[in-house]
């Protein structure tokens, strides 16, 4: 089909999302809001709807959580990829190394038509920044992991070429390193700056307090029910559905 084509058809893509992530040597604890905003471009014209979505999705015994595109006119679904990537006796390593082979072919033609509606909106919002990142944990040989899987545009005038990198805390992460931030975090990050003792103690309350800072900031991106996630030696668990449960009572 030519560009024009599949201009006409509509293409598009939702995003948006903030993530918090705070660690101690025992528990790995995630939120994650469930806002998304939808930009539609049908006949070069643009639309933003906005949308509460589930962003976690259960891969074997592992948990994933989605920022940046998640999703797609294409097909494309971040979250669905990652189910589908995962193997039986799989690692977490192994479900990350999947993933990073399985979004490209999907998600560069995704951005490619996001490119082509508009070139200087897309140079602005995703011209060599991240364009999505996928959170993956699970508990390993008793201890609490996680890897941050991200994919980065990286092409010239006229394409666009994605590169993947992982990230991993296996119980021995850098010393002092307590926290993670993904999606939009500006005013977290400025919070934290000042508190540090904000991120010394995971739990819930922790969670609820960054989380809610990047709400008042930006509820153009941040919004919805938050759900959170807490990861032992035992194994990952729900410990708020959030949007997910809304997700799953209309299946």
């Amino acid at each position: 089909m030519s560009t024009a084509g599949r201009l006409a058809l509509g293409q598009g893509a939702g995003s948006g999302t903030a993530v918090v992530v705070l660690r101690s040597p025992d528990v790995l604890l995630a939120a994650v809001d469930s806002n998304e905003n939808y930009l539609l471009y049908r006949d070069g014209v643009p639309t933003l709807d906005r949308r509460t979505v589930c962003k976690v999705a259960q891969a074997g015994p592992y948990y994933a959580i989605v920022a940046g595109i998640a999703n797609g006119t294409n097909g494309f679904d971040a979250l669905r990829e990652t189910e589908k990537a995962w193997r039986s006796g799989a690692t977490l390593d192994a479900l990350a190394a999947g993933i990073s082979a399985a979004i490209p072919p999907q998600l560069t033609p995704l951005m490619q038509s996001l490119y082509e509606a508009d070139h200087a909106a897309f140079v602005r919002q995703y011209r060599g920044q991240t364009a999505l990142q996928l959170l993956l944990l699970g508990a390993e040989n008793g201890i609490p992991q996680m890897r941050i899987v991200e994919f980065t545009e990286a092409g010239a005038s006229g394409s666009v070429l994605l590169s993947a990198k992982t990230s991993a805390c296996r119980g021995d992460c850098a010393p002092g390193r307590t926290a993670w931030f993904l999606g939009t975090h500006d005013r977290i990050d400025q919070f934290v700056r000042g508190h540090a003792a904000a991120i010394r103690h995971p739990d819930e309350r922790s969670l609820d307090k960054l989380i809610t800072l990047e709400y008042q900031d930006r509820p153009d991106l941040v919004g919805g029910p938050i759900s959170m996630l807490k990861v032992t030696r035992t194994g990952g668990t729900m410990i708020r559905d959030g949007a997910c449960a809304l997700s799953e009572a209309a299946q």
